[in-house]
């Protein structure tokens, strides 16, 4: 497990290398974990049981 400040570290370094803007913040691939699926034909129902919901 991660220390918060270096998940911190880790985080900034990988978003850098991939491109993602600086405000993109880890919590916010949760929403686009969601977000894709449905884009790519997923049902609701589909998303809501891979979201756990």
């Amino acid at each position: 497990m991660f220390r918060r400040s270096t998940f911190a570290r880790k985080w900034r370094r990988a978003r850098e290398i991939v491109g993602m803007p600086e405000g993109f913040r880890f919590y916010d691939l949760r929403y686009t974990g969601h977000t894709l699926p449905t884009q790519s034909g997923a049902t609701l129902k589909d998303t809501m049981v891979w979201a756990g919901q």
